[in-house]
């Protein structure tokens, strides 16, 4: 399920708006104005994204009557940008525009690089269970925006679980939640799962990278790579894992990681073609 829709009958009444509010917004839609315009009673509809927060005012007068639908996607064989839902047009145009014209610059990431995006809907999820490609297939709104513009310029695209290191200011990328299992953990988090899930360790664009797990003969990480957060996380998708470390004597410790939506930049040389 993605989105509701509310179909309002023609019938007489005062009072009864829905709100919706979202990243601080707030819409209203006047139900009893929007079935009787003119002289002309007929059926109104609105739809809205399940993670919208909604509110029906009080009926003041008459009768508010309304069918309420849930949207569902549904599974198909075919790629999953043909499935992502939201309004082509202005929006998309923008975002193709200004992701080309970095993409140009040949300072900008000029060896290569990640860039992500925080997401602007929340959606469901189990870090036991859920495939996060499942989600790459399923954005809403603005998310689903962005993913068509990368396409469009042909940059790899797709929705990964980002874990921060509580030593430093380091972060690592997995193409899945991190199953900790029993294991006791010495080392950093990054370095963990750099080498236990195949985790891509990654580092603010601008800044030197990030340490190796030696905590006596630190030196940077040859392997990292830089990353720029064109739009930073919004934490609309955090969650919490928790893991055995093991340092003069074990402890429960917490990783803290959101899903968000990462697109691999090829080097300067190749973006020219």
């Amino acid at each position: 399920m993605f989105a509701s829709l509310v179909v309002v009958l023609p019938t007489v009444h005062e009072g009864g708006s829905l709100i919706i509010r979202h990243n601080e917004k707030e819409w209203t839609f006047d139900s009893a104005k929007a079935v009787n315009t003119e002289s002309t009673p007929h059926a109104a509809f609105v739809a809205f994204f399940s993670d919208v927060e909604h509110e029906v005012t009080p009926v003041i007068s008459g009768y508010r009557v309304t069918l309420t639908y849930n949207l569902y996607f549904k599974k198909s064989d075919k790629a999953d940008s043909s499935s992502t839902v939201s309004t082509f047009g202005q929006t998309d145009a923008e975002l193709g525009d200004a992701l080309g014209l970095l993409l140009k610059n040949p300072a900008f990431l000029p060896d290569g690089g990640v860039l992500g995006f925080g997401l602007a809907h929340k959606y469901p999820f189990n870090q036991a269970s859920t495939d996060l490609s499942t989600i790459g297939g399923s954005l809403k709104g603005t998310d689903a925006a962005i993913k068509r513009a990368c396409d469009t310029l042909s940059l790899p695209v797709a929705v990964k679980a980002v874990y921060r290191e509580r030593w430093d200011d380091s972060f690592v990328l997995l193409d899945h939640f991190a199953d900790f299992g029993t294991d006791q953990i010495e080392s950093r988090l990054t370095a963990y799962l750099k080498k236990s899930d195949a985790g891509q360790v990654i580092y603010n664009f601008g800044e030197n990278p990030p340490q190796t797990d030696s905590w006596y003969h630190p030196e940077e990480d040859k392997t990292a790579i830089p990353m720029v957060w064109v739009k930073p996380l919004a934490k609309a998708n955090t969650f919490i894992s928790t893991y055995m470390h093991y340092g003069n004597e074990a402890s429960i410790a917490y990783a803290y990681g959101e899903i968000c939506l990462v697109a691999t930049v090829p080097p300067a040389k190749e973006r020219n073609n």
